[in-house]
């Protein structure tokens, strides 16, 4: 701290009233910062990076281990060694902000895409338009308040099929961060559940679905590249990556790990689909 600062140094702590030793940066007793200057813009953005997102340089490190060797980072966190690396929750938080980040810069900035509908070509704000009006058929044999929900999306949709597309897709972006946190804690169920004989605490089981999906993260993030077979080897690494990761920390025979590994995957892709359901029915405004 420069004597500038120093010198604006109180005597006391204002928030535990602590006698401050000479050139305390903040108090030894609660921790609050001591300066008096008021805080800058910068400070904030410091803290927020602090507290959810990952910067330091032991991140690199967490990325190479977690992307490269399946599993590693789970046994490691369970046997303690957790200072050397980024803890899971903010390296999930981390990977899953840069990655959203990069995906509305990569669609705000990238070419309109065409599609066929029928023999005429249409954005797909159109195409989307088309497919709630012949929904709307469907939507007549509803009864009650979802039907009056349908009618009134499907007329939106109609008027204004560009900006309803707009509002859709920015809302399902909005609401996809919420939805992979809130299926954490149903992944690690069904883990405890696959694994319910080997009396692993729940705990452990959440700290891989965090680590899993933390590398997802990283995966879906790399694919946005513009390189093709990049985007294929991920696709391929994304499926063995579970398989691999359930072996190097739960143990056991291939085959075995194999089952356990597709039994894990069908359960969350009967959960996920009912999820997806919800999520683009409260995005497009039928539960509202």
């Amino acid at each position: 701290m420069s004597a500038t600062s120093a010198a604006l140094t109180p005597q006391a702590c204002r928030n535990c009233h602590t006698v401050l030793p000479e050139r305390a940066v903040y108090c030894p007793t609660c921790g609050q910062d001591v300066a008096e200057h008021p805080p800058t813009l910068w400070e904030f953005v410091h803290e927020f990076a602090n507290h959810y997102v990952a910067l330091e340089g032991k991140l690199w490190k967490s990325l190479v281990w977690l992307l490269c060797r399946p599993g590693f980072l789970t046994r490691e966190y369970l046997a303690g060694r957790r200072q050397r690396y980024v803890l899971p929750l903010r390296l999930l938080l981390t990977l899953g902000f840069v990655f959203f980040v990069t995906l509305k810069w990569v669609d705000s900035s990238g070419p309109a895409v065409s599609v066929q509908v029928g023999a005429a070509e249409a954005t797909p704000a159109q195409a989307q338009a088309a497919a709630f009006e012949a929904f709307g058929d469907i939507g007549q044999v509803q009864v009650g308040w979802f039907e009056s929900a349908f009618e009134a999306v499907t007329e939106r949709w109609v008027k204004n099929p560009q900006a309803e597309a707009e509002r859709l897709h920015a809302r399902l972006l909005g609401m996809a961060p919420w939805a992979v946190l809130a299926s954490l804690p149903v992944f690690a169920g069904i883990l405890a559940l696959v694994y319910r004989r080997r009396r692993i605490s729940y705990g452990a089981h959440f700290v891989f679905a965090m680590h899993l999906h933390a590398a997802w993260y990283g995966m879906l993030w790399l694919s946005l590249l513009p390189v093709s077979a990049l985007a294929w080897f991920l696709l391929l690494w994304a499926n063995l990556y579970p398989v691999l990761a359930m072996r190097a920390v739960y143990g056991g025979r291939w085959g075995v790990t194999l089952l356990r590994a597709s039994c894990v995957a069908a359960a969350h892709y009967l959960v996920l689909v009912p999820a997806a359901v919800l999520v683009f029915a409260l995005s497009a405004g039928l539960l509202a």
